[in-house]
């Protein structure tokens, strides 16, 4: 392919479209009516002798040969509007706009209370919209533009999502008060003959301790899976099951439920937790302002 029959434009309506799947919301990103992306579209087919992109189901999905392309031309995008753009000055006790996040109910118990203090104290005119977190459509979102941030338990899988670590958390578990293994909850034998409830969001009654302990020749018993860490300790307090949690999940639970904490007979990894975001807005002033403010509070608790 000459580099002549493409310009810059084009590219950018590749990028839309790769990103989104939606002629509209491509459209909207580029600054084009939708007839005139429908005719860059056309033109890039022809520039690239490919289809590129397949109605299916009223989204635009890739062809491989698109798959093929969007790492580098995505890339070369970035390249370009971090060499050419001139960081802004943000001023967040004069700023105005909307910050969308999407987080799991462990970020809105242990991280969204203190962010939405420090955003209300630091930039008053902006105005927090939170989601629910999925974790098979965050990236989705964010390449979108439908969420500026997510925080995750699990670091970006996708061309153009960058991810921080911002938090790691220790995992625990509790059990009701007077429970009938009380004296024997914190020893391997005690764990495993226990009733257990599980977090896993997909209604899987296994989790990567499940592994570690098949590793070990042992199993546990799961008698029950739920998707929200928040559901935990309701449903411990009225059962014999116990129920594992992040560490600062556990510590609210002791002061609000008839619950007891125990460590976990056993070594284990820590859980991590990743702030992630449209690598295209890496050098937005906003954004960039929005995640060291998110970082700051993690460093602080």
């Amino acid at each position: 392919m000459n580099i002549n029959s493409i310009d810059l434009n084009l590219l950018k309506v590749f990028a839309a479209l790769y990103e989104t799947h939606k002629q509209t919301l491509a459209a909207q990103r580029v600054g084009l009516s939708q007839p005139a992306l429908s005719h860059a579209l056309k033109r890039l087919r022809e520039a690239f002798g490919d289809e590129l992109f397949l109605r299916k189901d009223g989204a635009y999905q890739p062809t491989q040969k698109a798959m093929e392309l969007a790492p580098p031309v995505l890339a070369a995008l970035r390249l370009l509007e971090a060499t050419l753009s001139e960081p802004e000055r943000f001023r967040p006790q004069d700023a105005t706009g909307t910050f969308s996040i999407s987080v799991s109910d462990y970020s809105s118990t242990t991280l969204l209370p203190r962010l939405c203090a420090e955003v209300a104290h630091r930039a008053p005119g902006i105005r927090l919209v939170v989601s629910q977190l999925s974790y098979l459509g965050f990236e989705d979102g964010l390449k979108s533009g439908e969420i500026d941030l997510a925080i995750t338990s699990q670091p970006a899988d996708a061309p153009m999502i960058e991810d921080e670590r911002i938090l790691r958390e220790a995992a625990v578990f509790i059990a009701r008060e007077n429970h009938p293994l009380k004296d024997s909850l914190s020893t391997l034998e005690g764990f495993t003959s226990a009733d257990h409830l599980i977090v896993n969001l997909f209604g899987k009654p296994t989790s990567w301790l499940d592994d570690r302990l098949s590793e070990m020749g042992l199993h546990r018993k799961v008698k029950m899976v739920v998707p929200y860490f928040n559901a935990v300790p309701q449903i411990v307090t009225g059962t014999d099951m116990i129920g594992g949690l992040p560490r600062r999940l556990a510590e609210v639970a002791v002061q609000d439920f008839p619950v007891e904490m125990y460590d976990l007979p056993l070594d284990f990894q820590p859980i991590d937790f990743f702030m992630c975001w449209n690598a295209r807005r890496q050098r937005d002033p906003e954004l960039r302002w929005f995640r060291k403010l998110l970082s700051d509070i993690c460093r602080g608790i």
